[in-house]
């Protein structure tokens, strides 16, 4: 940093006039900024024209009374005293059997939930205030059928809970984007204003522990825009006949809603019989009337006689989908790529925190209460939002109980938090003060003489001048670029949506969130590694400028680069300001742009508190500003000045330079394990280790294989095509081996009807084990195939998915039937015999599908029902799948919490922030004691990350896995080489954060002892005395490390058998260990890769953990109260008390074997850690491939096995070879004393060692 450091008196006065000298054009360009600003901006930012006149107390009203007319009572029912004393059993039993109406947690599939129905409603990516449902609208009110010539609601079912009621602002993103994209801006928005709804206002009704929910679309014009009411799929109604339920979807439309179906014809109508009625769903589309290829379609869903969903909605074609998520892809691609660098600075902030802190080169007085700014401004705006809160509640839990999870989680994410901007400003403020030493210290600009200062004065003016010119550059750019096809979506701007209290405290987030962090991470950071790397100014300002312009890249303009151009062009302003006048302008800047943007819609409305609440929040820097200028008038005292700067605080910070000689012991003393414990080392290994192998419990899935390969796999799926009638030439074949049959349907059966009838009602619908599934496709077209094989390679299911105006034919009900029938008869016999329960057809442009849902009883259990589906797209049919239909009362009650597991919640997040807290007093201390050895942790992270690159290589087969068709092949290409470029350097990042406190822990541990020599004594001793020490350790270390997975392995095997006898959960046998393997090019080789570098990490985490235990633990009661506690709080909060048990019991076993292998075994032997992390992996592999794989993955155990042996064969190689003969004279040098036991180790030890060791 010696070249930005100038201590020329002449270039310190030079450079306090010389910003006087822009003054002129700066206010010029402000003034001119903001007349274009003014002048302009609503011409280039059209806002959308909304009329939210109608407060959101009436929408809230006008809701609620379309809830009881359509039989949801929000309100509490009070019963009179004639009905509690003369109709109370009556009331008491028809709450009861309400109560168990009330079901399932998570909203069942819906019949309708196909390809070809209504689009995804979806916000937009700057909107945070609510969305519409992923499904189409669903779920009106109670009905009278009695009569189908009117819509006659019923009275709602009582109940004694008041509804709690939300109210947020959403629209419907995708008829927004498509009509501002094709029929552009100006026209767009006349038709969401007269013809084509896209505003809504969204109430939501719940209540405490129920899972039927109301949600209710209101448009600004107060009148009803959707419906979605939940019911539990078990619950009662009467049914209606398909007939019926038309007559009554279509009077409720034009009656009730008073929209018109004239013209609209009947696409797809759908059935879906429940346990106790059956549902309907319609969907109409108006024929006579195209925006574009768009149509406005009409969705109505019936519950027995009830109408469950409502929406109207513009459909928009899928052509236009695809085409605008190419459009999209390009921003993502770009704001990928610069997120590569916004990595690399957050890595490089950690690293120049840490030289900082062991450098006494880090302020922590102006750090801490930044970063406490910077993480309170948030919290506060996270309660602020209360009504979001509200309307994410999750009825499985008290509403109580629901609140106080939400507020510990944002009090306990404060510290975290807090830490990551003490790390980050402490690195920028640091950083600053050495790359631009003649501006004003941070830590002094809000000082009483700081406020005097001319440079502080004058850094809050330009600041201001520099938010006018960004008003007028964005404006000016997009002006401009209007002309050449620039494209900005409407902006909604009505303060009528904002549901936070304080709504300018919504905005101050933002603003300081944004100009707090980007500013010290780009401007200072950024500019600061780039001055350090190039010399050059200019070359870092556009280096921080273009990544800074280009992460903003997933903003919708368009084109693609437009935003990113924009703001990089803004950012080299921003980065000079930064060079001339210091941070405090750049920071004034940021803050005011973003915050005034956001209130903005504030100073339009007529209630003054929220006209008061604006201007508030974005004068704070004015009013600091004028009290600054009147305090600096008259102050010329040039010597006062100087002593605010950087270089003076720069020079009252005293730097300890490293000084100390590593110790010059060329060999080491090491005690080997006595005989008898090496028997007994060798002989739990064997017997465990056997009984690993031949120990097993009855638990589902435990006899699933894999018989196939991949390409015998790809080979059987072409096949599967061919017999389909499909013709897939050049298509891309991507596969990967999943498992199945580990969901809440095998749960239930499990309950209703024991373990061995869930297991053969499994086994024979096929319904567990292995699935392959091949995917076949290309890039750029809508169509494309799925088949999924199980472990045998027999057809499971083939997916078609073909775009919406794909030709093909039109198949009458019982042509299509015939098809599917033939279809389930030939490639599933085993789910014979079944029967026809729904049929549902959709009309498209260019053929007619049909969707079939069939019933097997024979694999019915209890309540739970079998379905299988069958599609028929024009002629082409695709594969069956099936599933069980679970009562939602059983998944509902599965999904509530009791107060035990609440409290466990709370108690393991105030575990997990405690010992974050006593982490980072540890980490903080190594980095004080300057332990740490910056060169070798550099060098283990990037051996980790060269590890990585043959890692995913042979990862490759997965690549493709998730390919959107959409998405342009070359921009997935990039976007994937960026994300590995990321995640290269997060990794190099971590393993080297690792290193550097594994070897620090170490060195304050044990200062007397050179590290180097364990390693260099185990892998190319010098002399005979280490030669002998190098075989005794491979062979204790081999046997330990060896033990150690055999112990570990017994104690999960217990805990096994146990939840398998005693837990009310279902077991499943684990199939992921081998599914990761099949999933790989070459899965023996990923042995030799991935076992060494889990061994090398056992060996660094344990190091930490000695430290951190060496730390806090003065002795091992300590250890093992702490271990209890922990052991406890965390599985106590498991939903069943045996679980609970047997959770605590097995990790407390863990714990204490962890503490044995330290202190007692491996001690201070590195073979022993290695071994022991190199063959968890493998040990685990081997049995699951052994249970599951053979002979497919033989090669894989055969290598597994020989690199798990690896440390046992160099041993018997070290003990089988002669000693190296001594030298002439040779005297073998003495070691150092052997170092203490780990267990042992007080505090006071460790501090008196890192004393002992900075002693010259």
């Amino acid at each position: 940093m010696a070249q930005f450091v100038s201590a020329d008196p002449n270039r310190l006065e030079a450079h306090q006039k010389s910003p006087y000298r822009h003054l002129w054009w700066l206010v010029l360009f402000g003034i001119i900024g903001c007349v274009i600003y003014f002048a302009k901006n609503d011409e280039v930012f059209a806002a959308a024209s909304l009329n939210l006149s109608m407060p959101k107390d009436e929408i809230i009203q006008k809701a609620t009374e379309w809830a009881v007319k359509l039989g949801y009572d929000p309100e509490p029912h009070e019963a009179t005293i004639e009905e509690r004393g003369e109709s109370g059993e009556k009331h008491s039993q028809a709450g009861a059997k309400q109560e168990q109406a009330v079901s399932a947690g998570s909203k069942p599939e819906d019949p309708s939930a196909t390809p070809s129905n209504p689009p995804v409603l979806k916000p937009s990516p700057n909107q945070s205030e609510g969305s519409r449902s992923l499904l189409p609208l669903g779920s009106l009110s109670n009905s009278n059928v009695r009569s189908l010539s009117r819509f006659e609601p019923k009275s709602p079912e009582p109940s004694t809970q008041r509804a709690l009621k939300s109210i947020t602002f959403s629209y419907d993103d995708d008829a927004k984007s498509f009509l501002e994209y094709e029929l552009g801006v100006a026209r767009a928005n006349e038709l969401m204003v007269k013809e084509i709804p896209v505003w809504y206002w969204r109430v939501r009704m719940v209540r405490e522990l129920q899972q039927e929910e109301l949600r209710i679309w209101i448009n600004p014009e107060g009148k009803l825009a959707g419906v979605d009411h939940d019911f539990e799929n078990d619950k009662a109604l009467p049914t209606l006949s398909h007939k019926d339920a038309e007559k009554f979807a279509r009077e409720f439309v034009e009656k009730e809603t008073g929209n018109s179906l004239e013209g609209y014809d009947l696409i797809k109508d759908e059935e879906s019989q429940k346990p106790k009625r059956k549902d309907h769903s319609f969907t109409f589309e108006d024929s006579k009337k195209d925006y574009k290829g768009a149509k406005m379609r009409v969705y109505v869903g019936v519950a027995g006689n009830k109408i469950e969903s409502y929406n109207r909605y513009l459909h928009v074609p899928e052509a236009f989908e695809r085409k605008f998520a190419d459009i999209r892809s390009y921003n993502r691609m770009l704001a990928q790529i610069a997120g590569i660098f916004m990595t690399l600075l957050m890595i490089v902030s950690v690293f120049a925190f840490g030289w900082a802190v062991m450098t006494s080169n880090i302020r922590w007085f102006p750090v801490i209460i930044i970063s406490l700014i910077f993480s309170f401004v948030p919290f506060l705006d996270g309660i602020n939002n209360y009504n979001e809160l509200l309307d994410g509640y999750d009825t499985s839990i008290t509403y109580g109980s629901y609140i106080t999870t939400e507020l510990i989680k944002m009090l306990i994410t404060l510290v975290p938090g807090t830490f990551a901007a003490v790390v980050m400003f402490g690195a920028a403020e640091a950083l600053y003060r050495k790359t631009f030493p003649d501006h004003i210290a941070i830590e002094k600009v809000f000082t009483k003489e700081g406020l005097k200062s001319k440079a502080v004065a004058l850094g809050l003016f330009v600041g201001h001048m520099l938010l006018l010119i960004d008003l007028g550059w964005v404006v000016s750019y997009y002006l401009m670029g209007q002309k050449i096809g620039f494209w900005c979506p409407l902006g909604v701007e009505n303060y009528q949506i904002l549901s936070s209290y304080v709504p300018a405290l919504s905005a101050m987030r933002v603003g300081v969130s944004a100009s707090f962090m980007e500013e010290a991470l780009y401007r200072v950071v950024g500019m600061s590694l780039m001055m350090k790397i190039s010399g050059n100014f200019w070359v870092a300002n556009l280096f921080q400028a273009a990544a800074w312009g280009f992460a903003h890249s997933t903003y919708p303009q368009q084109p693609f680069y437009a935003r990113g151009v924009e703001l990089t062009l803004g950012g080299l302003l921003d980065g000079w300001i930064l060079r001339r006048y210091g941070i405090i302008a750049c920071i004034a800047s940021h803050y005011i742009f973003d915050t005034f943007l956001g209130v903005k819609p504030l100073f339009t409305s007529g209630d003054p508190l929220l006209k008061a609440q604006a201007f508030l929040s974005v004068i704070p820097f004015v009013a600091i500003f004028a009290y600054s200028y009147f305090r600096s008038k008259g102050a010329d005292d040039a010597e006062a000045e100087q002593k605010l700067l950087n270089r003076a605080v720069n020079e009252g910070i005293h730097i300890k330079e490293e000084e100390e000689a590593e110790p010059e012991e060329k060999s080491i003393s090491y005690t080997p394990i006595v005989p008898q414990k090496r028997l007994f080392l060798f002989v739990i290994t064997v017997l465990f280790g056997f009984a690993c192998f031949a120990v097993r419990e009855p638990i589902l899935n435990m006899d699933s294989k894999v018989r196939i390969d991949r390409a015998q796999a790809e080979s059987r799926a072409a096949e599967v095509l061919t017999r389909h009638g499909i013709q897939a030439p050049n298509y891309t074949v991507v596969s990967w081996l999943s498992e199945q049959g580990a969901g809440p349907a095998e749960q239930y059966m499990f309950e209703k009807s024991g373990f061995y009838k869930t297991s053969d009602v499994v086994e024979k619908s096929h319904s567990g084990g292995f699935c392959w599934r091949i995917r076949f496709f290309k890039p750029k077209v809508p169509e494309e195939y799925e088949v999924q094989l199980d472990g045998d390679g027999r057809e499971i299911g083939t997916d078609i998915r073909l775009a919406e105006d794909t030709k093909g034919a039109y198949l009458t009900k019982d042509a299509a039937l015939a098809k599917a029938v033939h279809e389930i008869d030939v490639t599933y016999p085993y789910l014979k015999p079944y029967e026809l329960e729904t049929a549902s057809e959709q009309k498209r442009p260019g053929r007619t599908d049909w969707a079939f849902t069939f019933r097997s009883k024979q694999f019915d259990v209890s309540d739970a029902r079998f379905k299988i589906n069958v599609s028929v797209f024009g002629d082409l049919v695709s594969g069956a799948n099936w599933s069980w239909e679970v009562p939602d009362k059983w998944t509902f009650d599965r999904s509530k919490r009791s107060f035990r597991e609440d409290m466990a919640s709370h108690i393991n997040r105030a575990g997990s922030l405690l010992f974050f807290i006593l982490g980072g007093i540890w980490a903080i201390g190594v980095l004080k004691a300057r332990a740490i050895r910056v060169r070798a942790a550099l060098f283990i992270g990037a051996a980790y990350v060269l590890t990585l690159i043959p890692t995913q290589l042979n990862s490759l087969p997965l690549f493709f896995y998730d390919y959107p068709t959409t998405t342009p092949l070359n921009n997935f290409l990039t976007d994937q080489l960026s994300s590995y470029a990321g995640q290269y350097i997060r990794s190099f990042f971590m393993a080297s954060i690792v290193a550097a406190f594994a070897i620090g822990s170490m060195r304050i541990l044990f200062p007397k002892i050179r590290l180097s020599n364990y390693f260099i004594a185990v892998t190319r001793p010098h002399n005979r005395e280490n030669q002998s020490v190098q075989r005794t350790m491979w062979v204790d270390g081999a046997l330990a490390g060896y033990a150690y997975v055999a112990v570990l392995e017994v104690i999960s095997l217990v805990a096994s058998v146990a939840r398998t006898r005693y837990s009310p959960d279902l077991q499943q046998a684990s199939l992921s260990t081998i599914s990761s393997l099949m999933n790989l090019q070459f899965p023996p080789f990923d042995a030799v890769i991935s076992a060494p570098v889990q061994g090398a990490q056992l060996l660094l985490t344990t190091a930490i953990s000695v430290g951190i235990y060496a730390r806090y633990c003065r002795n091992p009661r300590v250890y093992f109260i702490f271990v209890t506690l922990v052991s406890i709080g965390t599985w106590c909060g498991q939903k069943h008390i045996e679980d609970a048990v047997i959770g605590a019991v097995s990790s407390l076993a863990v714990y204490a074997w962890n503490f044995l292998f330290i202190a007692r075994v491996a001690k201070m032997n590195p073979i022993a850690y290695f071994t022991a992390g190199l063959s968890s992996i493998l040990f685990v592999r081997m049995i699951s491939v052994v249970s599951h794989a053979l002979p497919v993955m033989l090669p894989t155990l055969a290598v597994s096995a020989l690199v798990m042996a690896g440390p046992a064969i160099i041993a018997a190689i070290l003990s089988m070879r002669s000693e190296m003969p001594p030298a002439e004279n040779e005297v073998a040098p003495v070691g150092p004393q052997a170092p203490p036991e780990i267990a042992s180790l007080a505090p006071e030890t460790a501090e008196i060692a890192a004393e002992e060791r900075e002693e010259p």
